[in-house]
C-alpha cells in the first residue's frame, strides 16, 4: 500500500532532467497535501477503498491539468495519470493516458519513462515505439547521456544505450568533450545491476587515465583519491566561489579546523546544530565551509539565511553534482566531513541525525582544536 501511495504521486523522481515546471509543481504539492492529509486522518492505515479515492481525485485533477498545459508539464502530468491509474490496476486507463504522448512534442526522457510504465501494462508493441521515438529525438547532451543511463539501468536496453554513448563519443570535438562523456558511461556503470559491483571504479581509473588533463580527468582523480580516503589522510584540496562571490579554499584555512557541510532543501535538520558549533567553537579555531547543493541561487542564499548559516556558502549552481560533491562522492545530504588544523581529515563521514552523531562530531572538534 505505501508504494502505491509513493510512486502515484512521485513518478518523476527518475527523471532528473525533466524539471517540474511551475504550474505541474504546484499541483504536485496539492496532491501530496492531499494524499499527507487523508493518511493523517486515517491515522496512516489506508484501505483500499482509500486508496481508490486518491486515485480518482488524483486523476480528476491531472485530466483538468492536462486539458490546458503544453510541454514538460504535460509530459509530467500524463506520465503521474499513466502511473496513479496503472498502481490502482486500471489498465485500460493507463493505457490510454500513454497512448496520448504526442512523441514529436515530448522530451526523450519523458517518452522512456512512458515506455518504462508501458512495460509494465506488458505491451511491448507501445513500449517499443515509445523508446524508439526517444532514442531518434534530438536532444542536448545532458538529456542523451540520461537517456543512455535510463535505457541501460531501467529498460536494460543495453544495445541502444552503448549506441548513445558511443555516438556521443564519436562526435565529442575534443579531449575535454570525451572525458564528459566517460564520465556519463561511469556513473550509468555504477547504477547498472548486471556488473561487477566495483565495474565502475575500473572506468573511473580508465578515464583519468586517458584524459588527466581534462576537468572530467581531475575529478575522477579526485573520486579515486576520496574511495580509499580514512582520518589521518591528507584532505583533498578544494576551492571554488561562494553566494557573495568570495573566493574560498582550504590552502587559504590553514592552521584551521574546517568543517565541511553539504546541504540543500531540508537545511534546517542540521542548521540549529552547526549554529551552535560555530557560536562554541568559532573563536577557538573552527571554520564551517557550507556548500550548497542547491541549483537556484537566490533560493540557496534565501535557505542560508533562514536557517542561521552565517559562515561562508559554496555555491556554483548545479544541484548535488556540485564540483566538491562530484570530487568527493557526496551523495546524500546533509553530509559533513572534519579537516584538522593539518590538513588532514579527522572525520571523512558525520552523521548528525541523532544525539549520538551529534555527540561524537562535537567529540572530533574538541580532539582536533586540541591540537597544535
Amino acid at each position: 500500500m505505501r508504494r502505491l501511495l509513493n510512486t502515484a504521486i512521485a513518478v518523476l523522481s527518475i527523471l532528473a532532467a525533466l524539471r517540474a515546471q511551475g504550474g505541474f509543481a504546484e499541483l504536485k504539492t496539492r496532491l501530496d497535501a492531499e494524499r499527507d492529509a487523508l493518511v493523517r486522518a486515517k491515522d496512516g492505515r489506508l484501505a483500499f477503498d482509500d486508496v481508490q479515492k486518491l486515485a480518482t481525485s488524483a486523476a480528476a485533477q491531472l485530466e483538468r491539468f492536462l486539458a490546458a498545459s503544453k510541454g514538460d508539464d504535460a509530459a509530467n502530468a500524463r506520465l503521474m495519470l499513466a502511473n496513479v491509474w496503472l498502481d490502482v490496476g486500471k489498465t485500460d486507463a493507463a493505457k490510454s493516458a500513454l497512448l496520448g504522448f504526442d512523441p514529436a512534442a515530448t522530451a526523450p526522457l519523458a517518452l522512456v519513462a512512458a515506455a518504462e510504465l508501458a512495460a509494465r501494462l506488458g505491451d511491448d508493441a507501445l513500449r517499443e515505439r515509445l523508446t524508439v521515438a526517444a532514442v531518434d529525438a534530438e536532444a542536448p547532451l545532458e538529456q542523451r547521456m540520461a537517456l543512455a543511463i535510463f535505457l541501460a539501468t531501467r529498460l536494460v536496453d543495453l544495445p541502444r544505450a552503448e549506441g548513445i554513448f558511443a555516438a556521443a563519443t564519436a562526435a565529442a570535438k575534443d579531449d575535454e568533450a570525451r572525458a564528459h562523456v566517460a564520465w556519463y558511461r561511469v556513473n550509468c556503470t555504477r547504477a547498472r545491476e548486471d556488473v561487477e559491483e566495483d565495474a565502475w571504479v575500473e572506468e573511473l581509473k580508465a578515464l583519468e587515465k586517458a584524459y588527466p588533463k581534462t576537468y572530467w580527468g581531475g575529478v575522477a582523480r579526485d573520486r579515486l583519491r576520496a574511495l580509499e580516503s580514512k582520518p589521518g589522510d591528507a584532505a583533498i584540496p578544494f576551492a571554488g566561489t561562494s553566494l557573495d562571490g568570495q573566493r574560498i579554499a582550504l590552502s587559504e584555512l590553514a592552521g584551521k579546523v574546517v568543517l565541511v557541510e553539504f546541504w540543500g532543501e531540508r537545511a534546517e535538520r542540521a542548521g540549529p546544530f552547526l549554529a551552535k558549533l560555530h557560536a562554541d567553537y568559532a573563536e577557538r579555531g573552527l571554520v564551517i565551509v557550507g556548500v550548497a547543493a542547491l541549483e537556484d541561487r537566490a533560493r540557496a542564499t534565501a535557505l542560508a539565511s533562514s536557517t542561521g548559516r552565517v559562515w561562508p556558502q559554496l555555491f556554483d549552481g548545479r544541484g548535488l553534482a556540485t564540483d566538491l560533491a562530484l570530487r568527493l562522492g557526496v551523495e546524500r545530504l546533509p553530509e559533513l566531513l572534519l579537516i584538522d588544523r593539518q590538513g588532514k581529515l579527522a572525520v571523512t563521514s558525520a552523521w548528525i541525525d541523532d544525539a549520538d552523531g551529534r555527540t561524537e562530531l562535537r567529540d572530533a572538534i574538541e580532539r582536533a582544536l586540541g591540537k597544535s
